[in-house]
């Protein structure tokens, strides 16, 4: 099936795609630019309703534009179609029982609320899926995702002070989740690079950007991140199908290493991830914590806030002090439970609980049906989201317009919800082939 070639869609799509990146960009690293400028500037960057408006005025017209080109548009899975039907349903409705039941809650900021996340759900994870090559989009957010890397250790060599918050690396971001964010995909998806053919100094060059992705990484101090990293490279390596002697050979003495090490250092091994799941033991510059504990604490505070209306829901502005506010800067870490489940919950009710559980088993069987795959694009975003699925969990609800982990987790669910009958390039000859 072929994609659509105008080239308002190439570059309105491939923006988009680069927009969550830019817009959690921080140039306090310049010198000259200010924390804060009117509507323009917020914390060094991009300010949130710049972010938001790009957003909308990119976002309408490609989805415009995909409309009249419906026919061009990749296949999708019909669960995934109903999937995202009902969650915009339920945000809608629960919005209006919320509103209508608590007097206290905005009707203006909470209908707001709903119409962005519902916009952010159809382009990222409905339209932009569709009218992107699954390759490209790859690349580009691999390759992205890399020089924001690279450019965050060289400004942490020059001047460490603008590259950490507290004992955290943030890079070039305004904040940790973001530099996470990135350095996860730098490492995934680089994947895809040292799998394609190439000279030895390529190939040296592609494990060198790895490296630097995953030392960066460690630098934020995220245990769950940074197992994500290492879990994929070892599936990865499992399902490494060897296509010359070399290859065979490396994987070979990969999987010799391995169970050698384990064999002589497993229980060092065991003991010290233990200590580091728990909180235990220290990760980069990140002070050892008791993350089991702090996370259940978070969980029954969370179910306390749940209980308090379970049908409906809070809304999705409980994460913040003021639901009639209009500041930008009222989100409350203490009202956002970093659980899912539970996230979901106070967000819309039961009814929203049993649409995420729905869709994390949507995403878990996609996930492990690209794994099969042929094809190394399709392989590499399964490996990704299979190693977020846990993060996932022990987070919360992605619906922000504005966040970075939000449209790029509704992007590669859409593309996992492909039924990918289109064209592949052959890495070896540059060809198009189909897909089946």
């Amino acid at each position: 099936m072929n994609r659509p070639t105008d080239i308002r869609i190439w570059l309105l799509a491939r923006f988009l795609v680069l927009l969550p990146f830019l817009a959690k960009l921080s140039f306090e690293f310049l010198g000259f630019v200010p924390s804060k400028f009117w509507i323009l500037v917020y914390q060094h960057g991009m300010h949130p309703y710049v972010n938001i408006g790009l957003c909308l005025f990119s976002g309408i017209p490609l989805i415009l534009i995909a409309l009249f080109n419906a026919k061009n548009l990749a296949s999708i899975s019909i669960f995934y179609r109903l999937f995202i039907v009902l969650v915009i349903a339920a945000l809608w409705l629960q919005a209006l029982l919320q509103i209508f039941f608590d007097p206290t809650v905005s009707s203006k900021m909470t209908m707001a609320a709903v119409f962005f996340a519902s916009f952010m759900i159809v382009l990222y994870g409905w339209f932009l899926p569709r009218m992107l090559r699954l390759d490209d989009f790859l690349s580009l957010v691999g390759r992205t995702s890399q020089v924001l890397v690279l450019l965050s250790l060289a400004i942490w060599l020059m001047n460490p002070a603008v590259t950490f918050k507290g004992t955290r690396f943030i890079g070039v971001f305004k904040h940790i989740p973001y530099m996470v964010t990135c350095a996860t995909l730098a490492c995934t998806f680089t994947l895809v690079f040292l799998s394609r053919p190439q000279s030895v100094s390529k190939r040296v060059f592609e494990i060198s950007l790895w490296l630097a992705g995953f030392w960066s990484l460690l630098l934020t101090g995220t245990r769950s991140a940074t197992f994500a990293v290492i879990l994929s490279v070892l599936i990865y390596f499992a399902l490494l199908k060897p296509r010359t002697a070399k290859m065979q050979f490396l994987k070979f003495a990969l999987v010799i290493t391995s169970a050698l090490a384990g064999l002589l250092f497993g229980h060092q091994m065991y003991d010290y991830g233990h200590r580091l799941i728990r909180g235990e033991q220290a990760l980069g510059g990140r002070q050892a914590q008791d993350g089991v504990k702090a996370r259940i604490e978070e969980i029954d505070r969370g179910f306390a806030t749940f209980q308090e209306s379970p049908w409906i829901g809070k809304g999705l502005l409980s994460k913040f002090h003021a639901q009639d506010s209009a500041e930008i800067a009222q989100y409350d870490a203490m009202k956002d439970p970093h659980n899912i489940f539970v996230s979901a919950g106070v967000l819309g009710g039961w009814s929203f609980i049993f649409l995420t559980v729905w869709g994390l088993v949507l995403a878990t069987i996609g996930a492990f049906k690209n794994l099969r795959s042929a094809h190394l694009e399709r392989r590499v975003l399964a490996l990704y989201v299979l190693s977020q699925i846990p993060i996932l969990i022990i987070y919360h609800v992605h619906l922000s317009l504005g966040g970075l982990a939000d449209r790029l987790y509704w992007l590669t669910f859409g593309f996992l919800a492909l039924t990918f009958h289109e064209s592949f390039r052959n890495p070896n000859t540059g060809v198009h082939v189909k897909a089946s």
